[in-house]
């Protein structure tokens, strides 16, 4: 059945939409913004997590994909040019920075371009630098305002509602516009990557876009055909980015495309690129064999990647010359200290842009000098942004411009020329830095002019900025007049294209400001004065130094206290420990200062339970709880929870009461932090008598039929007021008899003729004490110690012939009942301990089960006297228990621990059934009629799904239990499915219960044999959903239908822990919102549907109810709190608008001091997460 794929669409706002390779993830890890159903056409998705054996991609070909495609199409003869005359034949760039790790996020994109940066920067001998490259994508998808006001009317924003923008992928295309924007490339710890999740809510400052610590100087795109072209970028650049199809569903292990024990890849089908990865070598003779199929020939990349040091060698691998996937093109980026230049004049702030030209032409943008206030600039450099495979270029600089529109009326002050050549039309952004910089004025008008002319006939394609939705992101652009110009030929002269086209071209200047000689520094202002900080966070402040142009803005940056927080000199404050410090900024310059106090936090992170697993019943144990990290600064109350006060009681410290025999759990509570604790409680040892001293002839072994009480005791046996001791010192285990044991020199006539199989043996003590049994004068047996009759003693002693029972220091022959040592109570008959008796016993604490004479306590089963059959649990007949037992294919029919009646098994199933002989075998225990491996693999499995159901005593509660196993137990079989290679097995029922994985029949029919064994009216329902076929199931609760659709209940990818019940026990009204069907059976039951049983349920109908009961929980405690509601939309799909309805924070009738929320939907019901911080 292929009904699941509309599941995985519809369910994918249930958590987190992933982006690359078409998969939904269910997994709430990253859910922190609100996330809605469908996946746009135009997104290639990225599988989940590392952790669920998934690797990470994110990579979507740039708008010029297709030329690239297309070029190279054409050009196939000498597909693999040997470079082995000019270049060597293996080759690795030496210095190269940590490798990195993406995550679970589809930003391989950004990891390749900073990692291009990162090594180009290593190459020129700057040293190793961490660049940010969350700070890359957070501003390649969120506009900001240009510090020189030329990106007016330009901006973009990330606008896609289904998936975020971590997750929707990029290329190498938008981190191009983003860095030459000087919009990026700030240290790692300025935008932690680890706070991706946190970004996701709360976004980055502005004042963090221009926290660059380095600049695209040029950038070039190169034919991956083009081998000796890219081999030779990779030597003078350090490396290239290169993007390809990583097949990535068996994560790091061994497939059809990857060798992991050479770490060897090559794709020899076509497929389309999905993730980018970084070259920094190469290997001519990398044996074709080293890859799971031999390519025709050696050779290969050497990569590196972005998923961590585990993958590969060290997280580098290797991609055959020929893998079909290197369809498009490589990329070098060129990358200098952001030192090299002060200001960035720009009009092109779209995100996107498209191209114009002819093969000779000009082209020029205008600005007005306007970033050193009451001083002077030096135009330094201008770059350009072209398509081109052969040309010529100069770029000049003109200054007092004459006609405001002619570019080139002003005085030429600067000019440098170049040619560009290669063996395809790539893209190249260039930046031309003049011999001399042209110094210019607060607001002189000044023009950059590129001139172009293609080689051979090819024309040169100019870039411009356009407006544009792509990928989730909208762009705008806008253009005003006397900026942008162009001069196609000399009848035409200069137009405003951009006054024309509302567009700009990408030509830029850039300049250095001059300071006045004595303009000296007079204050510095922070933009921060106080700051609040969590443990190990990071915040930007910013200096600035006045007078704008002061000769010497260079600054120091110091801590009061650097263990709590330190501070960079970029001014970059990190929180190392709690307390307070004050970050202060010193000019160098008049030493003016300004500082910030800075409070650090602790908050808890883990909290954890320690102490026994273990206790008896009445017994008491302290458990402790540990709060990390020690030193939190949140309040470190704990409140301690017990799930069932029954069988054991917890106080506010943590002190645990042990109650009754059961399992339960211990959960304690430090804030919004939470530890729990199982605990098992096993019954505390019955002791028949308070002592052996008090032991009396008066118990005799039974000779009637046993009740609840003896002839000493009350109706119900009475439990013993205090612990019984379990033996005198003298007592000894029965052994064989020490040697000062005699044999009496006379036998009575009561003595057993029977000697027994051991000789009794007694302990050694401290004083020599010489135990016997022998005849007086008169004939009486007596118990002597060293000769003195031992009158004070009552118990067990032996001799040769036995054990036997003294009371008062004479053998008492008539005493039948029980006794005890050390090691147990013993069962005697006519004073003689019978180490053959397997039965009944009584004392006045109630009835007793021994085997070989001993006191059985861990008997649970069945016990019989002339009377009949008692049901005995821990060694004690258990007078409380009414109901049923199964012992093979008996059922035991037990009214107050007395068997009534007793019928044979009966099954639900019929005879003829497939599957009777495994109900068959769970009824009764005869597992006989289980032949294979696979029958006990499958019986295994529905037998623990059906113990799950049977915990309950409800055909409610075990329909739910069943439905619930299934989902956290298997998982669906999406790799098959959408390989179209789905096994037979993942349609039945052995799918779930043997591989733990199935499609929509396999759950359905798994789920009606165990409604058919549960004796569950229970039915399975086919049909379509999404227009794809699909199968859940219908079943009967009180004479009511309801369907049930486990398929869609089970999150796809598997999360381990969690439960959906968007299609559980709901009517044919809700289930046809998004399935199809007919059917005889009409599903209009309410009573049993389970969302609707929840008191955090709500219709859309309730917003006020819904409010309400937000506001209510929050004000229940005066710290933090999580509130989760649920709401139903009973008639439109869920959207955007639907859920603004019920995201609203000003409708909530408290006060808070930070508000997050996130929301999670399946289906028609939509799950709201609320966390305030009072």
């Amino acid at each position: 059945m292929r009904g699941h794929m509309k599941k995985c669409i519809r369910k994918a706002a249930a958590a987190v939409l992933s982006a690359a390779l078409l998969v939904t993830s269910e997994s709430p890890a990253f859910a922190q913004n609100i996330q809605q159903t469908a996946v746009p056409a135009d997104v290639i998705t990225e599988q989940s997590r590392l952790e669920d054996g998934i690797a990470q991609t994110g990579y979507i070909s740039d708008s010029f994909s297709e030329k690239r495609q297309e070029v190279q199409k054409e050009d196939t003869e000498g597909l693999l040019k040997s470079a082995a005359e000019q270049l060597p034949g293996q080759y690795r760039t030496q210095q190269l920075p940590a490798v990195r790790n993406q995550g679970g996020y589809g930003t391989c994109w950004a990891f390749s371009t900073i990692a291009c940066m990162e090594i180009n920067l290593m190459k020129k001998g700057y040293g190793e630098t961490d660049l940010s490259e969350l700070q890359l994508i957070y501003f390649a998808t969120h506009s900001v305002k240009d510090k020189l006001g030329g990106l007016t009317g330009d901006d973009y924003v990330y606008t896609d509602t289904d998936i975020n923008y971590l997750m929707r992928g990029g290329n190498y295309e938008m981190a191009v516009n983003t860095l030459s924007d000087w919009l990026s490339a700030a240290r790692e710890e300025s935008a932690p990557y680890e706070t991706a999740a946190d970004v996701l809510d709360t976004g980055l400052s502005d004042e963090l876009a221009y926290a660059d610590v380095a600049h695209l100087q040029n950038y070039r795109s190169y034919n991956l055909q083009n081998m000796e072209d890219v081999k030779q970028a990779v030597m003078d650049y350090g490396a290239v980015g290169i993007s390809y199809y990583a097949y990535t569903y068996s994560g790091f292990a061994s497939n059809q495309y990857y060798n992991a024990d050479t770490a060897g890849y090559y794709c020899y089908d076509e497929q389309t690129t999905n993730h980018a990865v970084t070259v920094v070598g190469w290997d001519d003779d990398y044996p074709a064999q080293n890859f799971p199929t031999a390519p025709e020939g050696n050779g290969a990349w050497i990569v590196r990647n972005s998923w961590g040091s585990d993958f590969g060698e060290d997280g580098y691998f290797y991609i055959s010359y020929y893998d079909q996937s290197l369809s498009g093109s490589a990329v070098a980026f060129e990358a200098e200290p952001a030192d090299n230049y002060d200001n960035n004049y720009q009009y092109d702030g779209s995100a996107f842009a498209m191209m114009t030209g002819k093969q000779q032409f000009k082209a020029a943008n205008v600005f007005t000098a306007k970033a050193n206030e009451n001083g002077t600039e030096q135009i330094a450099a201008a770059s350009f942004e072209v398509m081109a495979k052969q040309m010529d270029y100069t770029v000049s600089i003109y200054t007092g411009l004459t006609d405001v529109d002619n570019p080139e009326s002003g005085e030429l002050k600067a000019q440098k020329s170049g040619s560009f050549s290669s063996g395809d039309k790539d893209n190249l952004l260039k930046t031309v830095a003049f011999d001399e910089p042209v110094t210019v004025n607060q607001g002189e008008i000044f023009s950059v002019v590129a001139a172009f002319a293609g080689s051979g006939g090819q024309s040169v394609m100019l870039y411009y900025d356009c407006a544009r939705t792509l990928n989730g992101i909208q762009a705008n652009c806008a253009a005003q007049p006397h900026q942008s110009y162009i001069y196609l030929n000399e009848y035409y002269g200069w137009s405003d294209y951009g006054n024309t086209n509302n567009t700009n071209f990408r030509i830029k200047a850039f300049t250095n400001n001059v300071a006045e000689p004595d303009t000296a520094v007079t204050a510095v202002k922070l933009n921060k004065h106080a700051l609040e900080l969590n443990w190990q966070q990071s915040e930007q402040l910013t200096a600035e130094v006045l007078p704008e142009n002061a000769a010497n803005k260079n600054v120091i940056w110091t801590s009061s206290d650097s263990g709590v927080a330190e501070v960079s000199q970029e001014g970059v404050v990190t929180a190392k420990g709690a307390g307070s410090a004050v970050i202060t900024v010193e000019t160098e310059d008049g030493k003016m200062q300004d500082s910030c106090t800075v409070t650090v936090k602790k908050p808890i992170t883990d909290i954890k339970i320690t102490g026994t697993g273990e206790l008896k019943a009445g017994d008491k144990a302290a458990l402790s709880v540990v709060i990390l990290p020690q030193d939190t600064t949140d309040d470190t109350t704990v409140v301690w929870i017990s799930s069932d006060t029954n069988i054991a009681a917890v106080d506010q410290n943590g002190l645990v009461t042990a109650l009754s025999k059961g399992t339960v759990t211990i959960t304690a509570k430090a804030g919004t932090h939470t530890a729990e604790h199982t605990l098992v409680i096993t019954q505390a040892a019955p002791k028949p008598t308070e002592s052996t001293t008090e032991a009396t002839t008066e118990v005799t072994k039974p000779t009637q039929k046993p009740t609840e009480s003896t002839t000493e005791a009350t109706t119900e046996a009475p439990k013993p007021t205090q612990k019984p001791t379990e033996a005198t010192t003298e007592a000894t285990k029965p052994t064989e008899s020490t040697t000062e044991v005699t044999k009496p020199s006379e036998q009575p006539t009561e003595t057993p003729t029977q000697k027994p199989d051991t000789e009794p043996t007694k302990p050694d003590t401290e004083e020599k004490v010489v135990y016997e049994m022998r005849q007086d004068a008169e004939g009486v047996w007596h118990y002597y110690a060293n000769d003195v009759i031992a009158a004070d003693y009552c118990g067990m002693a032996c001799n040769e012939y036995g054990w036997w029972y003294i009371q008062n220091g004479d053998v008492n022959f008539t005493y039948t009942g029980m006794a005890c040592n050390e090691y147990g109570w013993w069962d005697f008959d006519n004073g003689m301990l019978d180490l053959t008796y397997t039965g009944m016993a009584c004392n006045k604490y109630g009835w007793w089960y021994f085997t070989d004479g001993l006191l059985d306590l861990e008997y649970y089963g069945l016990g019989e006297n002339e009377y009949g059959l008692w049901l005995y649990e821990d060694g004690r007949i258990n007078f409380n228990y009414t109901g049923s037992i199964t012992d093979g294919s008996q059922i035991y029919i037990i009214q107050k621990g007395y068997v009534t009646e007793i019928s044979k098994v009966r099954c639900n199933l019929d005879p003829n059934d497939p599957y009777y002989n495994y109900e068959y075998a769970y009824r009764t225990g005869d597992t006989s009629v289980i032949k294979t491996d696979e029958q006990e693999a499958f019986f295994e499995g529905l037998s623990a799904c059906l113990d799950a159901a049977f915990e309950y005593n409800t055909l409610f509660e075990q329909e739910k239990a069943v439905h619930d196993y299934m989902v956290l137990n298997s998982a669906y079989d999406y790799e098959s499915y959408q390989n179209g290679t789905v096994p037979e097995v993942s349609h039945t029922a052995e799918g779930i219960f043997v591989y733990k994985t199935a499609v929509c029949d396999g759950y359905a029919g798994a789920f009606k044999l165990c409604m058919d064994i549960l004796g569950i009216p229970c039915e399975t329902i086919t049909g379509t959903a999404g227009g794809i076929g699909h199968a859940w199931n219908a079943v009967m609760l009180d004479d009511e239908w309801y369907m049930v659709d486990v398929t869609w209940d089970d999150p796809v990818p598997d999360t381990p822990g969690q439960v959906l019940y968007g299609y559980f026990n709901i009517t044919d009204e809700k289930m046809k919102q998004d399935h199809t069907y007919t059917s005889d059976i009409t599903a209009d039951g309410t009573k049993y549907y389970y969302l609707g049983m929840q008191e955090n349920y709500f219709t859309d109908a309730e917003i006020d109810d819904y409010y309400a009961y937000i506001s209510e929980k929050a004000l229940e405690t005066s710290g933090n709190v999580t509130i989760t509601a649920m709401v139903e939309s009973t008639d439109q799909e869920i959207d955007s608008e639907w859920l603004g309805t019920f995201t609203d924070s000003g409708r909530l009738e408290i006060s808070y001091r930070e508000l997050s929320l996130s929301v999670q939907w399946s289906g028609h019901i939509a799950t709201f997460t609320w966390t305030l911080k009072r």
